[in-house]
């Protein structure tokens, strides 16, 4: 997924959450990094998109901010999504 593609079609719900994050690519991607990060910038999850859609299951994470980062290789797009 290309940057403009990111932006212009990328949804992600619910913000704040509970636990289950979802993220629509608004397009297939494959072989997509993403990444969560906590408040202090260290990686607590990682996983590969494939497909339209990708859901991170962020239950078990204490409350508080969190970055996504979705990454094609080329391209890179960062999120704050908070956990209540």
């Amino acid at each position: 997924f290309g940057l403009n593609e990111l932006t212009s079609n990328l949804n992600i719900y619910p913000n704040p959450t509970t636990g289950l994050i979802n993220i629509d690519f608004g397009r297939n991607v494959s072989n997509g990094l993403i990444q969560l990060f906590d408040s202090k910038g260290s990686l607590v999850l990682s996983s590969i998109a494939d497909g339209a859609s990708h859901q991170l299951n962020l239950t078990t994470f204490s409350n508080g901010v969190y970055y996504i980062r979705l990454n094609d290789q080329h391209q890179v797009q960062q999120f704050k999504v908070i956990k209540e």
